[in-house]
């Protein structure tokens, strides 16, 4: 009679990085819709960075960027040929941390788990924030007094506006999850949502 062998039922590795923006709204091609800010009220993107792994993974803590750009594209014709010109503008780049739980101390391999950070950026910019010391990022909630007038006279309008999209120019908010992985691991983990 031949021997029989057990059957080991092991679960994959696996370990996912997102990220929810907390919003009713749904713009173009199902992103989240976030309003920008008005004279009557600072808008502001909220939502959570999620990370899980159903095992110990090599990696650091997660670092959560935020992005505000406007973009411009335009056709015109300069000594008789066609000249195809891009501009950018950032408004806005913070960074923050999002610790986790490792194996040791300032190690390098994360315990396994579900970790959650939630995150509210105000639509403001950060020449404002600057004036005002509101820390432009944080777990809990954000507020900040603007003068909400369209002009100031030390600068640009201290109110971010709505994501826009058209065929010549763009302006968008981009929140990114990295976790930060050491050597001999080839790449870092990623989400993004724009």
């Amino acid at each position: 009679m031949p021997a029989s062998k057990e059957s080991s039922s092991t679960e994959a590795k696996k370990k996912t990085l997102t990220i929810h923006i907390s919003t009713d709204h749904v713009g173009p091609h199902g992103m989240p819709l976030v309003y920008g800010s008005t004279p009557d009220k600072i808008g502001t993107i909220k939502g959570t960075v999620r990370f899980e792994t159903n095992y110990d993974c090599r990696g650091r803590d997660i670092v959560i960027l935020y992005e505000a750009k406007a973009e411009a594209q335009w056709t015109a014709l300069e000594n008789k040929k066609v000249v195809n010109h891009h501009t950018e503008e950032i408004f806005g780049h913070q960074t923050w941390q999002f610790p986790l739980k490792h194996t040791r101390p300032n190690g390098l391999t994360v315990v396994a788990g579900k970790y959650e950070k939630e995150f509210e950026v105000p639509l403001i910019h950060p020449s404002v924030l600057n004036r005002t010391s509101t820390p432009p990022l944080s777990a809990q909630s954000t507020s900040a007094t603007v003068n909400a007038s369209t002009t100031t006279s030390s600068g640009p309008n201290p109110l971010l506006p709505s994501s826009s999209y058209s065929p010549n120019a763009k302006m968008k908010y981009i929140i990114r999850a990295i976790l930060l992985r050491p050597f001999p691991c080839i790449t870092d983990i990623e989400a993004s949502q724009e």
